[in-house]
């Protein structure tokens, strides 16, 4: 292979960290949002404009909290994903220098 490629698994692993922090600091803001919102009820009323004002409120909260965890999930696989392509790189790398010294003898 013409110019081959290098990769720094310590590196990698350690960006692949940066993720999962992320995710964790956001799972985190989406509970705190989350208990801030409920913690204020259907401050709203009952009237029609209050009515009127949670018909379209009530939803879209709940798309926030949905899209906070859903991030934080997917920064989660990120960072795994980074994790297990480091792994398989050194694995790949192991196998070869195995029987790359089996063939030399």
């Amino acid at each position: 292979m013409a110019g081959g490629f290098n990769v720094q698994t310590d590196r990698l692993r350690s960006g692949a960290g940066g993720f999962g922090e992320s995710g964790d600091a956001l799972s985190q803001a989406g509970t705190t949002l989350g208990s801030a919102l409920d913690g204020q009820g259907e401050c709203w009323g009952n009237d029609e404009s209050g009515q009127s004002f949670a018909k379209d409120y009530v939803p879209n909260s709940q798309k926030v909290r949905d899209a906070f965890g859903s991030l934080a999930e997917a920064l989660q696989a990120i960072k795994t994903a980074l994790e297990e392509s480091a792994n398989s790189y050194e694995n790949v790398d192991d196998q070869g220098a195995t029987e790359y010294r089996a063939v030399e003898g």
